[in-house]
């Protein structure tokens, strides 16, 4: 139950002031926890990054297991996946806040966490898709390739608009263009799926 407490601690203070600029010191005196104490459940801060950004994909998994369970249309659940993914996205982003020395600096660990999270996240838009194609709301196919693609074209158009972000600025306004272009997108991509 500590560690749980802990990284909730870790989250509000890497979601205010980012990776880079949080201190253990204060994830424990937030909890009223001697460092030493910390330290035992989290060696370094870059340990509890990961625990925090490991809470946060199983939380996203999560969503969208509930997505794939409801009694909605295939469309709909692909609509609802794209913005809770968007805003997955998002959280990390401001969780993160990291300096590009930062980023090189945990460039390992993080291609692990993705790796594993995107497997996770493909199974299930691929579920949504074979579930599409099962009740004959879209066209028969390949749902593992169809999911592949989708991912590779929402990841595609995240990069084109925060590729020349300097210092990871993000506003509202740019992740609702980011928003608006990937539902636009993925409207196109429903046209070619849906069965006539």
């Amino acid at each position: 139950m500590k560690e749980k407490e802990i990284i909730l601690a870790a989250r509000k203070r890497f979601a205010y002031y980012g990776f880079s600029k949080v201190t253990m010191d204060e994830i424990a005196a937030d909890i009223g926890m001697a460092k030493a104490s910390l330290y035992y459940y989290f060696p370094t801060k870059v340990d509890l990054f990961i625990a925090v950004v490991t809470e946060e994909q199983d939380q996203f998994i999560e969503k969208i297991n509930r997505i794939l369970q409801a009694k909605t249309s295939a469309t709909d659940k692909l609509q609802q996946y794209v913005s809770e993914r968007l805003g997955h996205f998002e959280t990390f982003i401001n969780l993160a806040k990291l300096s590009f020395q930062a980023i090189q600096e945990l460039k390992p660990l993080f291609a692990d966490l993705h790796k594993n999270f995107s497997e996770r996240e493909h199974e299930l838009l691929a579920g949504i898709i074979r579930d599409g194609m099962n009740n004959g709301e879209f066209k028969p196919g390949e749902p593992e390739k169809t999911a592949t693609l989708i991912l590779h074209v929402l990841h595609g158009l995240r990069i084109r608009r925060y590729a020349f972000i300097k210092d990871f600025h993000f506003d509202d306004t740019l992740h609702q263009q980011i928003r608006d272009e990937m539902l636009q997108v993925l409207d196109m991509l429903l046209d070619g799926l849906r069965a006539d």
